[in-house]
């Protein structure tokens, strides 16, 4: 899921709209096609209705875990059609669809329900999901990551609370959740509204990937791992390989990872307000989190600009870079031979490193992680991947029964995951996951949206695992910390004018400066810093101080 897509304004509608939780008196309909055809209204119960719950909380009746015997004393004699919102693309070749068939005839078994998806493609991803909620469309389980404004909607009323139902309806999950990580997917009243992510220890790290056999060429015997080091591999690259572009990538994709490698290695400063898809309202520190500064006013940010221009003219990333968009991306351009580099969160190197080096044979792909020299890094927040349910959904009971059945059945939780066995995976002699003769993603592959449930305890290892993966998870673990920002979520609403605009300036200005593009760095800097005023950005730091005040304090 990237974070690294500009924030444009608002988009027009989009026109397909499901019905959410729809009655329906057969279970015979597919719902692998999503909204193919129109239910009739739901008689499903709502939140305000008890009728159908039982006078008890079931929970733990036999002792086990997970315990689904729950289900036994609740009413799901009405049929149900569960909408899901989920966020990304999906492959074009029906198998997410024959994937979801399987899964459809379990919940049509087990809950007398099934699922139908809707997805938002990662293009303007953030205006078309909160147009979306804001529409009233007839959803169900919403996707409710921190980073898809989860706060700000929730404070406009798109979610519904859960604390009473949570029990009831998903006593597996309520149980398993831990009081703290609950806090976290509260809202501004105290009402829980997210269903958070909380078994999986997420590797996140922002990091620049790198061939590791040109950094021993370049004399980095030991990988790289500072700022300087990357700038000077990439110098290496340029001197003795005239047809690789050092970073391959595209403006409007990567250009915050370069902001963010120059502040994690050479400052203190960590990231807190965000700014569309890029960090200029910073903590001065771990030490002083809560207290703001505008990054861009800062004496380093003018040595970091400086720097990009040097970078920039040197070619370690293409001259026509700020127009580059599509599929000319690092990691595209690093697998057929003409980058590299690459940049992501460390996670996906665990996923991509086998596969990249199949395609770029003895490149022993490695990652610098922008933080390891500062020593700490924030770990993942419980809402960093979650859902929710939509306001408008109008069975919340069966929402809740499928979630907690999707989370803890192994069934499912191996479907979504990791397809049908025997087409998307197979397992081999040690029960380690295996491609299928002939699987190709392209042909094969499949997506659901499903971060927020994910499970280490039920992850099944691929036989091809990339070897370093425990050397970085071993450097990484010792150094995660709770981030002071855990739970806060900015809500920009006293000062909208302000930060809409601030955000068109940062989008404006930033990207250009950061891919030296901008000209001389001084005069660009400047003209950044007095924009930036000019739109009232200390308003929206005095703002953003406040709220961080109210919420420290409890």
């Amino acid at each position: 899921m990237k974070q690294k897509l500009a924030l444009l304004l608002a988009l027009a509608m989009l026109c397909v709209v499901f019905a959410g939780c729809s009655g329906g008196a057969s279970s015979s309909s597919s719902a692998s096609t999503g909204g193919s055809s129109s239910s009739s209204t739901s008689t499903a119960s709502s939140a305000s209705d008890t009728s159908s719950r039982p006078d008890t909380d079931p929970v733990s009746v036999s002792g086990e875990f997970p315990d689904f015997s729950y289900v036994d004393g609740i009413d799901t004699s009405e049929f149900v059609t569960v909408d899901w919102l989920m966020v990304g693309d999906v492959p074009d070749n029906g198998q997410t669809d024959a994937v979801l068939e399987k899964i459809n005839e379990i919940l049509r078994r087990e809950l007398n329900c099934e699922l139908r998806l809707s997805f938002i493609g990662w293009t303007e991803y953030l205006s078309n999901y909160n147009l979306r909620l804001a529409s009233g469309e007839a959803l169900d389980i919403v996707y409710c990551a921190d980073w898809l404004d989860a706060k700000m909607n929730a404070s406009r009323g798109a979610y519904l609370p859960l604390d009473d139902l949570l029990p009831v309806y998903a006593p597996n999950f309520w149980n398993d959740v831990k009081p703290e990580e609950w806090d976290q997917a509260r809202d501004a009243e105290g009402h829980i509204f997210q269903l958070p992510m909380n078994n999986h220890a997420f590797y996140g790290l922002s990091a620049m990937f790198y061939r590791n056999d040109w950094a021993k060429e370049a004399g980095f015997t030991d990988g790289i791992h500072s700022f300087d080091d990357m700038g000077k591999y990439w110098q290496w690259v340029v001197d003795n390989h005239s047809d690789v572009v050092p970073w391959n990538t595209a403006g409007d994709l990567d250009s915050n990872q370069l902001l963010n490698m120059y502040m994690f290695d050479k400052t203190d400063c960590i990231n807190c307000i965000g700014s569309g898809s890029f960090n200029i309202i910073l903590g001065e520190s771990n030490d002083n989190p809560y207290q703001l500064l505008n990054a861009v006013e800062q004496d380093w940010f003018l040595d970091f600009a400086k720097t990009m221009k040097e970078w920039g003219d040197a070619g370690y990333w293409p001259s026509d870079v700020m127009s580059r968009t599509g599929n000319q991306t690092d990691a595209n351009m690093f697998q057929v031979g003409k980058s590299a580099s690459w940049e992501h969160q460390l996670e996906q190197l665990f996923n991509d490193a086998v596969e990249y080096e199949k395609k770029v044979p003895g490149s022993d792909p490695q990652a610098y992680v922008y933080e390891e020299n500062r020593g700490f890094s924030y770990a993942a927040a419980a809402t960093r991947w979650a859902d929710a349910l939509a306001a408008t959904c109008d069975c919340p009971e069966r929402a809740l029964m499928v979630y907690d059945r999707m989370r803890y059945d192994r069934e499912l939780y191996n479907l979504y995951y990791y397809g049908i066995e025997g087409i998307q995976y197979e397992l081999n002699s040690e029960g380690l996951r295996v491609d299928p003769e002939g699987y190709s993603a392209a042909k094969d592959g499949i997506y659901f949206c499903n971060n927020a449930l994910r499970n280490d305890e039920y992850d099944i290892e691929r036989a091809d695992a990339w070897p370093y993966k425990k050397k970085y998870i071993d450097m990484i673990k010792p150094m995660l910390i709770i981030s002071p920002y855990a739970g806060f979520s900015f809500d920009p609403t006293p000062v909208t004018a302000e930060y809409t605009a601030m955000n068109e300036i940062v989008a404006r200005y930033l990207p250009s400066i950061m891919f030296g593009k901008a000209g001389d760095p001084e005069a660009a800097v400047k003209e950044f810093r007095d924009a930036l005023q000019s739109v009232g950005i200390d308003r929206v730091i005095e703002e953003a101080t406040r709220q961080l005040n109210e919420f420290a304090a409890g």
